[in-house]
């Protein structure tokens, strides 16, 4: 759990970065049902004025949703297909995947 969180906090810190006053988050019920709100919460204490939309849709809604430039962090419970590489290279998008260890590998992708 605390290497999870410890990923999760310093992506949140990295997107947080990019634009500081919001935030979009999209993807995985597995991070984004409780997980992610929790840690967008104690962001925000550290942070005042930052805002999270938290969509927690599935793995395959927070890929494409870094692909197609809707989300700074997308959550996925699985890797990124090749296919989904692919699609993201074509249009210009590098994703960067962190990836934690937990009972399944969780993978976020910051755009």
């Amino acid at each position: 759990m605390k290497s999870i969180y410890l990923s999760l906090i310093t992506t949140i810190a990295i997107a947080g970065t990019a634009q500081a006053d919001r935030l979009v988050v999209k993807g995985s019920d597995t991070l984004g049902a409780k997980l992610v709100p929790q840690l967008a919460e104690q962001f925000k204490a550290q942070h005042p004025g930052t805002t999270f939309d938290i969509a927690a849709e599935g793995s395959t809604t927070g890929i494409a949703a870094i692909i197609d430039g809707t989300a700074q962090i997308g959550m996925s419970s699985r890797r990124a297909k090749s296919s989904e590489i692919g699609a993201a290279s074509a249009k210009g998008v590098n994703m960067k995947p962190t990836t934690t260890v937990s009972p399944s590998p969780l993978m976020l992708a910051i755009r």
